[in-house]
């Protein structure tokens, strides 16, 4: 999520690991599903189980809330049956929700991947990833590319590039950069040593592969 790449640009912290979390939501609620006039949901979430809300509930009233604990919060503080809310089986469980409808989501195969992060370095396990902010003192034409080469140049697999607004100047950005390898390994050192006398470039961390 872009709030969780925002906290990696701004605090000094390094990632020791990552999890593939399988994320399945499901629809609570006291009625039927036709009884359903409001829904209580986080943004993602609702993406996530946009078809079935365009299928099952096209005139329901979406409340957007902050995360899907507060939508388990917010239903259970109701006692009516026109009230639902897209959740986990956790939540549901804590809140005491009736699940009318299990495994809503889009993609049946849907992950979220999570970080550990710390302020330790870990050692290479064989089977590692590394995460790397690269921030380009110019925007300019072929920026990207110059800095896909040198990876391309020295065999390292590219897994993630995602771009964020540096949050310093209007149009500039900077890129979350993932691929496979350890800092500890000798082409990867090179690979970011060459990298680093071109752009600013910040280790995030080097951590076993979940997948």
């Amino acid at each position: 999520m872009s709030q969780t790449l925002d906290s990696l640009i701004e605090f000094n912290v390094k990632v020791m690991k990552e999890y593939l979390l399988p994320i399945r939501h499901n629809l609570a609620c006291w009625g039927k599903l036709e009884d359903i006039e409001v829904l209580y949901s986080h943004n993602l979430t609702l993406s996530q189980c946009e078809k079935f809300v365009r299928l099952y509930l096209p005139k329901v009233e979406i409340h957007e809330t902050s995360s899907n604990a507060i939508s388990a919060i917010e239903l259970s503080n109701k006692n009516d049956k026109i009230y639902a809310a897209l959740v986990s089986k956790f939540a549901a469980d804590v809140y005491n929700l009736r699940i009318l409808k299990k495994d809503v989501q889009d993609e049946k195969l849907n992950f979220t991947r999570f970080f550990v992060v710390g302020n330790k370095d870990v050692l290479p396990t064989g089977k590692d990833r590394t995460s790397i902010l690269v921030s380009p003192s110019l925007n300019k034409p072929g920026v990207l590319y110059s800095i896909v080469k040198l990876f391309y140049d020295a065999g390292i697999d590219l897994t993630k590039i995602e771009s964020r607004p540096s949050k310093k100047k209007m149009g500039e950005y900077v890129f979350f950069i993932d691929f496979k390898g350890h800092i500890k390994e000798k082409k990867v050192s090179q690979t970011l040593k060459e990298l680093s006398s071109i752009f600013a470039v910040k280790v995030l961390g080097s951590y076993p592969r979940a997948y």
